[in-house]
């Protein structure tokens, strides 16, 4: 996809994001790289997501797909810079990939759900802990940053990921520690 097919221009001469499907998969930042179906399910999940959201994603996460062990097959970095790098390192059967993308990284292991429903959910839940800042907790801390995500991802449209039976024993859980 050109530049004039990836923006529209706006009167001001300053380019626009164009938040269609299409836009969405040229810009979205998926590893491995050859996660083509996960990147069509998650191009078609931040669609349906409010503009500024979809730019916000689009501009800080990077998407990290496990496989169907639950493992991801590359070495990552995760360092504070703006873009995707890639860098091959030795050569022959000894060659690997190394990848460097940008905070946040949304880690996904979309083999769970039978359906692309189920993991559109998954997804929109990842991506609302990114929006709300959630990390891991601290000491003392007694949120339930499920209960929240959760909240968030069904604001968009998505269902929920937890049950509240999950949600209160994670809030038990929470509390006892």
């Amino acid at each position: 996809m050109d530049k004039e097919t990836k923006h529209d221009i706006q009167k001001d001469g300053f380019e626009k994001r164009v938040h269609s499907l299409e836009g969405i998969h040229y810009e979205l930042k998926v590893l491995p790289e050859y996660q083509d179906e996960s990147k069509k399910i998650i191009a078609k999940t931040i669609e349906k997501l409010p503009g500024d959201i979809i730019d916000r994603i689009l501009d800080e996460a990077t998407f990290v797909v496990m496989d169907d062990k639950g493992c991801v097959s590359d070495l990552y970095f995760i360092k504070s810079e703006c873009e995707l790098k890639k860098e091959v390192i030795g050569k022959g059967k000894y060659k690997t990939t190394v990848y460097s993308f940008t905070i946040p990284a949304i880690f996904l292991d979309l083999n769970k759900h039978k359906n692309d429903d189920g993991r559109m959910d998954t997804i929109a839940h990842e991506i609302a802990h990114v929006i709300l800042g959630h990390g891991s907790l601290k000491e003392g801390e007694d949120k339930n940053y499920e209960r929240e995500a959760d909240d968030l991802s069904e604001s968009w449209g998505f269902n929920r990921f937890y049950s509240e039976e999950q949600l209160k024993r994670i809030d038990e859980f929470i509390k006892e520690k």
